[in-house]
């Protein structure tokens, strides 16, 4: 395991039932981005167990991965090909 102490990990400290108390080492979530340009993706959720991957991004091609800029570059990109 790397060092606990790292700027891309968040110490967690929990007590069980029986009363000991457990430090858990959590990775933080970080900003989705566009595979492209890196620019930050707004219509998507960061929280990566809490809700279904179908929730967390657009329904629309590309999304959750592309911006739309870049989407829109890429439809018609498809569509000149055609």
């Amino acid at each position: 395991m790397k060092s606990i102490k790292s700027r891309h990990k968040r110490l967690l400290h929990v007590k069980t039932p029986t009363g000991k108390a457990i430090r858990y080492v959590r990775r933080k979530l970080g900003v989705p981005v566009c595979a492209d340009c890196r620019a930050a993706l707004p219509g998507v959720a960061r929280s990566s167990n809490l809700i279904a991957r179908t929730k967390k991004r657009p329904s629309r091609p590309f999304g959750g991965v592309y911006c739309s800029g870049c989407s829109r570059i890429r439809f018609k990109a498809a569509a000149r090909a055609q």
